[in-house]
C-alpha cells in the first residue's frame, strides 16, 4: 500500500520503485496548489507527517478505513498494478545480482593471477639476490 503513496497522480516528486519506508522524506510538488511540500506527505489529505511509518499508520487509521464498495475495484486494480510492478522489480533485481556475481568471481579470478605473479616476482627476486651473493663471495 506504501507503493500508492509514491504513484499519486497530478503530484510530482520521488516516484518510482523505492519501497524502503526508512528511506529519506519524499519531496512532493502538488501541480494544482502554488506552494510546495515536503516531508512525508498523505496523497489524499496532504496532511505532512514526519515519518513514512506515521504515513503509513495515518493513511491505515484515516483513509482506508473510508473505503467503500465504490472504491473497490479501483483499489483491487491498483493492488495488481503494485503485484505486477513488484514481480518485475524482482525480476530485475535477480538479473543485476546474478550479473554482480558474475563480476564479483572474475575479479576474485584476476586477484589470484595477480597473487600468483606476485609470488613468482618475489622468489625471482630472491633468486637474483643470491646469485649476486654467491658470485660475490666466488670473486672474493
Amino acid at each position: 500500500k506504501f507503493r500508492r503513496f509514491l504513484r499519486t497522480p497530478g503530484r510530482v516528486g520521488s516516484q518510482g520503485s523505492d519501497l524502503d519506508s526508512s528511506a529519506a522524506p519524499i519531496n512532493t510538488v502538488d501541480v494544482n496548489n502554488e506552494s510546495s511540500s515536503e516531508g512525508f506527505i498523505c496523497p489524499q489529505c496532504m496532511k505532512s507527517l514526519g515519518s513514512a511509518d506515521e504515513l503509513f499508520k495515518h493513511y491505515e487509521a484515516v483513509h482506508d478505513a473510508g473505503n467503500d464498495s465504490s472504491q473497490g475495484g479501483e483499489a483491487l486494480a491498483l493492488k495488481r498494478d503494485d503485484i505486477t510492478l513488484l514481480r518485475q522489480e524482482v525480476q530485475d533485481l535477480q538479473a543485476s545480482l546474478k550479473e554482480e556475481k558474475w563480476y564479483s568471481e572474475e575479479l576474485k579470478k584476476e586477484l589470484e593471477k595477480f597473487q600468483g605473479l606476485q609470488q613468482q616476482v618475489i622468489l625471482w627476486c630472491r633468486l637474483q639476490m643470491w646469485l649476486r651473493f654467491c658470485v660475490a663471495v666466488a670473486v672474493a
